[in-house]
């Protein structure tokens, strides 16, 4: 895949933002706070990366939020924090 390399770089910045700020937890609380850093740090690259999505956003004519899908529930968890381009009620409703 010619976008791996990228992919695994952008996991290894959230490895070491994780590490470097609360890194000692138990193996399986660092996995799940490494794969949150990882989406907000995805959501912030989209952002920086398309001015039109970032104008689009900016206006509230589209949102963007983060969220991990566990392929062994079928759910999908959204990372609030993540939210950008919604109010605070069109937040609330998706909740």
């Amino acid at each position: 895949c010619q976008h791996l390399e990228r992919i695994v770089n952008d996991i290894r910045d959230s490895v070491v933002y994780v590490q470097s700020h609360d890194g000692n937890g138990d193996r399986d609380a660092i996995v799940e706070e490494v794969i949150k850093q990882n989406v907000l740090n995805s959501v912030e690259k989209i952002l920086d990366s398309s001015q039109t999505i970032r104008q689009l956003v900016d206006s509230q004519e589209i949102g963007i939020i983060g969220g991990k899908y566990d392929v062994t529930t079928g759910k999908t968890e959204f990372y609030y924090e993540s939210a950008r381009g919604f109010s605070l009620e069109e937040i609330q409703f998706v909740r």
